[in-house]
């Protein structure tokens, strides 16, 4: 009998075939069907028949196990539920499906390199897309996200959608009912210049947009709770028409706001709830154009209203031609504007109508034809700003103005030429709609001009009052340039600057007012008074020039006579120098035990003294020295 291995082999196995076994009841060989032994097998060795009857277990203390079948559930793909990602077949029904078959907080992603289109509105609700490309087929189609919904590396090309402008649910996605979406890498292709990439007038707190392309469409993200179209309630969505607050919290960060694809767009990002308030956004490096045809206008790169806590800071603006601000806020309060930077804009920053606690800091401004500019309204003026430590270079008409403002501060500034030939001012205080223009303190900035345009520091219409300039430098002006700077400042304020007069040459900076003979620049308030620190000599002003200050002092021995309550006694000290109207102090050697003492420039040369017992008792004070000193001031 020839051995397993000298049998003939065969190349398909069938269930009749036959195997052989040990048949241990009988100590023989015997043989039996293929089919017998498969079902020996499936009933006592419990081979499982599909995902749900295999374990997995995940690694890691706590870790819970679960089905293989729950796993895979996690992530769905619109291919699961017959998707053809060719861009033209109609995976609307797929996409909605795959939604509905996995559990809040599943994901549902695609095929790399597909493209799925939709041609109604799709719900996201408190699920995921992820890795998708979604092609819009008509105006019909967009994207909702409900709850905590959320996109992550989706794409979205609306080539044949365009949303109607200032109607409900007007952008390709939409923020409805929601509460701490992440939109992450979503990237607009193709948009309409008058529909939003991310919309939202309904409700929406926390939301988070970061690392998303919006150079393709219109309104970049778009936040409204007011009606622009008439007979359109643009928050009314799904039969409810909303009322407050849309939210809370909007935090985005590194997009790309500006469509250089369209020659007219609309705004970059804009939170316009003039209904209501809208509590902290925080928007950080992203980058905006303002591309539209010669002398058109575009929309604001990012605009807000009615915010409450409110930073902007190391964004680029990039050619943006509005009148009201590349960067534009109104009727808002703690605002920070810092770090960022703007290129050849019409308007940098523009603040106003009724603002309140605005800092802007650190910020860069180059070829801008009106840089920084605050204004107040009719209601209220705009109160407390803060513009420190900014750099405007090259601005083509008026760096900083500041209209219907109140107790503002301008510290620590460049700014350096002004490009258009004429009349324009550095900084221009203007008085409009408000009473007056007051408390402003202009201190601790540079003016710079190297470029032989002729350019006036300061000037102000209207109503302007409490002014206070201090410690500012001057390079590259004449002396008439500052002359006239401290003739303006003197009728609206104090100018306490530390320049070279007129009568002198031409300034090359300022000199310090701390360490330097002040003699022969120009005098501060009358009455103020400054300090040659090398030299030891204070110096007052008289108006007009600085002069030394002048102490003199005198001393006699004396003995007040004993004094009851309510009487006093005058002596007088002869000084040596003193003159009327110099200030003059007294001192006792003794204790005074609560006697005023009192003392007065009476005639040249002398000091009278009085000393007046008010303390309710009698008091002798003895014999002492009694000193006297005069101030020339």
């Amino acid at each position: 009998m020839p051995t397993i291995n000298q049998l003939p082999s065969i190349d398909e196995v069938s269930g009749g075939n036959q195997i052989p076994t040990y048949y241990a009841g009988g100590g023989d060989a015997r043989k039996m069907s293929v089919n017998l032994l498969q079902e020996y097998m499936q009933e006592n060795l419990n081979f499982p028949d599909n995902a749900s009857e295999v374990t997995y277990n995940p690694a890691g203390t706590g870790a819970v196990a679960r089905t293989v079948e729950a796993k895979l559930r996690d992530v769905v793909s619109v291919k699961d539920f017959g998707a053809v990602g060719d861009g033209v077949t109609d995976c609307t029904t797929a996409l909605i499906n795959a939604l509905a078959a996995v559990p809040a907080g599943g994901l549902v992603t695609g095929t790399p390199g597909e493209v799925y289109s939709i041609s109604t509105r799709v719900d996201v609700n408190n699920r995921a897309l992820s890795s998708l490309k979604i092609k819009l087929a008509n105006n019909n189609a967009f994207l909702v996200l409900i709850g905590s919904a959320s996109l992550q590396d989706v794409i979205i090309d609306a080539i044949s959608c365009a949303r109607q402008w200032g109607r409900p649910l007007f952008g390709y996605v939409n923020l409805h009912n929601a509460n701490d979406v992440v939109i992450d890498g979503l990237v607009i292709k193709q948009g309409d210049t008058n529909s939003a990439g991310v919309f939202c007038s309904t409700k929406a707190s926390n939301t988070t947009i970061r690392n998303c392309n919006f150079n393709e469409v219109g309104f970049s993200v778009y936040f409204l709770d007011v009606s622009y179209v008439a007979g359109v309630d643009v928050r009314l969505v799904d039969g409810v028409s909303y009322t407050g607050t849309i939210g809370s919290g909007l935090f985005i960060s590194h997009c790309k706001i500006g469509n250089v694809a369209n020659t007219q767009r609309g705004d970059g990002i804009n939170v316009d709830v003039a209904a209501n308030r809208f509590d902290t956004i925080d928007v950080s490096h992203c980058i905006g154009r303002g591309k539209v045809p010669s002398g058109a206008l575009t929309g604001v790169g990012m605009g807000f209203a009615n915010v409450d806590r409110l930073t902007a800071s190391f964004n680029h603006f990039i050619g943006y031609t509005t009148s009201v601000g590349a960067l534009h806020v109104e009727k808002s309060t703690e605002v920070l504007f810092s770090s960022n930077q703007f290129y050849n804009c019409y308007v940098g920053m523009g603040c106003g109508i009724e603002g309140e606690n605005t800092t802007i800091a650190a910020n860069m401004l180059s070829g801008c034809d009106q840089p920084i500019v605050l204004l107040g309204s009719v209601a209220s003026p705009y109160r407390n700003p803060k513009i420190i430590d900014n750099q405007i270079i090259n601005s083509t008409r008026y760096p900083v103005q500041l209209i219907d403002v109140e107790n503002a501060v301008f510290s620590g500034n460049s700014i350096r030429n002004i490009t258009l030939a004429g009349a324009r001012q550095m900084i221009y205080l203007v008085q409009d709609k408000q009473a007056s223009l007051s408390n402003v303190r202009i201190h601790n900035n540079t003016f710079i001009r190297d470029n032989g345009v002729s350019f006036t520091v300061l000037a102000e219409v209207g109503n302007v009052s409490n002014v206070f300039t201090k410690d500012n430098m001057f390079s590259g002006l004449t002396a008439g340039d500052i002359a006239t700077f401290y003739s303006t400042v003197r009728q609206i304020g104090i100018c306490e600057e530390y320049v070279q007069s007129a009568s002198t040459p031409a300034p090359t900076g300022m000199v310090l007012r701390t360490n330097s003979n002040p003699t022969g620049y120009i005098s501060g308030e009358s009455g103020s008074l400054v300090r040659d620190v090398a030299a030891g000599v204070d110096y007052y002003s008289d108006g007009t020039n600085w002069l030394p200050v002048a102490i003199k002092r005198g001393s006699v021995t004396y003995d007040p006579p004993s004094l009851v309550d309510g009487d006093g006694v005058t002596t007088t000290v002869t000084v040596t120098g003193a003159a009327l109207g110099d200030y003059a102090v007294a001192s006792f050697g003794a204790n005074l035990q609560g006697i005023t003492l009192t003392a007065w420039v009476s005639a040249t040369n002398t000091v009278s003294v009085r000393f007046q017992n008010e303390t309710g008792g009698t008091i002798d004070l003895g014999s002492s020295t009694l000193r006297a000193q005069t101030t020339t001031r």
